[in-house]
């Protein structure tokens, strides 16, 4: 993931402004996905 944003950065890529926010949806969604889980082995 990093190595995309750096080479979207040398191609002075405009998507590259979209790659924060991707990345902390990712964040989110783990941090939603991992309780979920939990829960769900310990049933």
């Amino acid at each position: 993931m990093l190595y995309g944003a750096r080479k979207a950065n040398k191609r002075k890529d405009p998507q590259r402004a979209l790659n924060p926010a991707l990345q902390i949806n990712l964040f989110l969604k783990l941090i939603l996905l991992i309780p979920i889980s939990l829960t769900f082995y310990d049933i």
